[in-house]
């Protein structure tokens, strides 16, 4: 499967996400991982700025809004482009933390 560059924020400033986790790495970053609902594509995103549990709308470093819809869940596009983002960005570890977030 191909990884290709997704829109810059000027022109997709708002995503989507279903089957989407929210991964904290060691250093305390956090990221959306899960499927954009417009065409399936994985996604990861960038560092987490703020991020609102009663509206499940997040803001990131990229300054791109991501919308999380539906309950946490696993996405294996979503899987597929992590395993290829967190090796360069070292990322060899981190937790799961959406239950512990939005419940």
């Amino acid at each position: 499967m191909p990884i290709w560059k997704i829109a810059p924020v000027s022109d997709a400033p708002e995503v989507t996400l279903s089957h989407w986790q929210i991964r904290e790495l060691p250093n305390r970053n956090r990221h959306f991982v899960g499927s954009d609902v417009t065409d399936g594509t994985g996604r990861v995103s960038t560092f987490i700025v703020e991020f609102d549990v009663e509206t499940m709308r997040g803001r990131t470093n990229s300054r791109r809004v991501y919308h999380l819809r539906g309950k946490t869940g696993w996405s294996g596009n979503g899987e597929y482009i992590w395993s290829r983002w967190a090796p360069p960005n070292n990322a060899t570890e981190f937790v799961d933390v959406s239950n512990s977030i939005v419940t």
